[in-house]
C-alpha cells in the first residue's frame, strides 16, 4: 500500500492516490478527484514523493479491527499514515478530527539523552487505541486522558544509542484515526 502511494506521487498520479483513500477522506478533501486534485493532492504528493525509492517501512500493524498504521523514514524523514479498514482492503485516511502531536523529544530536535517519548492526541470522542514505536519496536506506552485529550508517553528504562531515530503515534476513537512519525537524534 505505502509503495503505492509513494509510486503514485513520484509519478503525479492524483488518480491513484484518489483511489489509495478511505471513502471518509475523500469526503473530506474531495468530494469528487477534480477538486482533490485541486486542494489536497498537491500537499499530499509533496509528502509522499519526498521520500521517493529510498525509505524504510519501520511499523506496518493492524491495531483495532477497523484501523492500522504505517510508518516509513528516510534520513531524518518520517512519515506515519493511519489506515482505515474498508471491506477487504486498507485504506489511508486523512485529515480526520483526531490529532497526534509530538511532545518530546521534538522533531528534528539533537540532544544528549532522551530518557522519555511522549505525544498527545486531541479530539478524542469516545473510546478508542492509542500507542507509539521507536524504531520499530512497540512501546509500552502509558495514556493518561483528560476530557477529548490523551497523553501517550514511555519512560525508558535505558538511555536512547546515539544516531537518528524515528517513532510512531497512533491514536483513534471510535471512527476516527490519525498517526504521526517523526525523527529525533541522540548525540551520546
Amino acid at each position: 500500500m505505502v509503495r503505492t502511494a509513494v509510486n503514485a506521487a513520484v509519478r503525479h498520479d492524483d488518480a491513484l492516490l484518489w483511489s489509495l483513500l478511505s471513502p471518509q477522506t475523500q469526503k473530506r478533501v474531495g468530494p469528487r478527484l477534480a477538486a482533490f486534485r485541486r486542494r489536497a493532492a498537491p500537499a499530499l504528493r509533496l509528502r509522499l514523493a519526498a521520500f521517493g525509492t529510498r525509505y524504510r517501512v519501520v511499523v506496518s500493524e493492524r491495531l483495532t479491527d477497523a484501523f492500522g498504521v504505517v510508518g516509513i523514514t528516510s534520513g531524518t524523514r518520517a512519515l506515519a499514515l493511519p489506515l482505515r479498514r474498508v471491506h477487504a482492503h486498507w485504506r489511508v485516511e486523512l485529515r480526520g478530527p483526531v490529532r497526534v502531536r509530538a511532545l518530546g523529544p521534538r522533531p528534528g530536535v539533537r540532544q544528549a539523552e532522551v530518557h522519555q517519548i511522549a505525544a498527545a492526541a486531541d479530539r478524542l470522542r469516545g473510546s478508542g487505541y492509542a500507542t507509539m514505536w521507536l524504531d520499530g519496536l512497540p512501546l509500552d506506552t502509558k495514556l493518561a486522558r483528560l476530557g477529548n485529550g490523551l497523553t501517550m508517553y514511555v519512560n525508558l528504562p535505558a538511555r536512547v544509542p546515539r544516531g537518528v531515530h524515528t517513532v510512531v503515534a497512533f491514536a483513534s476513537a471510535r471512527r476516527d484515526a490519525s498517526a504521526l512519525a517523526w525523527t529525533f537524534s541522540s548525540t551520546r
